[in-house]
């Protein structure tokens, strides 16, 4: 931020994840030095983690140019939209049962300490949650379900961030021949039951050209709320 007592601009990390841009676009203190500080305190920031990517969303209340050149100065950025969805709890209880369909050689299972421990491809898991600060930091204030086939993780539904009540969820079918089998949706049922029982907000947001990721959402029922603009390009 530009002034920690008074700010007027903002950039929030979402580590593991994204940046988001939140204030005034019309700061020239903030625009002139963020090149600087991309380069000298971010890039080894994220490259010491492994992140070799800067991916930023802009608020709606954001109105830079496109791209943003004063903030990126020389660099190639590529621009791409992300849409945002509100849950509607009223559309999803009207969908059916899903356990029943959880079919032989396939099990549903909470993602916690024992599952870590006995599944085959454990470092599914710890991809799936690598959102959080530690494992331990997931299984107190996260939420997560997954799909087993032959012990291995094959498909999950977990909190990748919370504040509050809300839960932002991260979804996978990291083997590939398990994908376009349903096996998604299924650990989406338990993950956003459990939610509705400990009173918690699903969040969802995905790219708008992810015609995957966008149609479950809507079966699920999430609605379209609002579309952002993000820019990314290499360290």
């Amino acid at each position: 931020m530009d002034d920690p007592r008074a700010p007027r601009t903002a950039l929030v990390w979402a580590i593991f994840s994204m940046y988001y841009l939140v204030g005034d676009d019309q700061n020239p203190a903030f625009n002139l030095d963020f090149s600087r500080f991309l380069s000298q305190q971010l890039a080894p920031a994220n490259l010491n983690i492994g992140a070799t990517w800067f991916i930023v969303t802009l608020l709606s209340d954001l109105k830079w140019p496109d791209p943003p050149g004063t903030l990126f100065q020389g660099r190639s950025a590529e621009c791409f939209h992300r849409w945002t969805f509100t849950f509607q709890p009223e559309l999803y209880r009207r969908l059916p049962d899903w356990r029943d369909q959880i079919t032989s050689g396939y099990e549903l299972r909470r993602i916690g300490p024992d599952l870590l421990d006995s599944c085959a491809n454990r470092e599914a898991v710890l991809e799936a949650i690598e959102t959080w600060p530690s494992p331990h930091a997931f299984f107190e204030g996260g939420i997560g379900y997954c799909i087993l086939v032959d012990g291995k993780v094959a498909s999950w539904c977990v909190s990748a961030y919370m504040h509050a009540n809300s839960h932002e969820i991260s979804i996978a079918t990291p083997i590939t021949q398990q994908r376009r089998k349903g096996l998604a949706t299924l650990a989406a049922r338990a993950y956003i039951d459990e939610c509705l029982q400990r009173g918690c907000l699903p969040e969802w947001d995905t790219e708008t050209t992810n015609l995957g990721s966008n149609a479950l959402a809507e079966k699920l029922g999430f609605v379209k709320h609002q579309k952002q603009r993000c820019f990314e390009f290499p360290f």
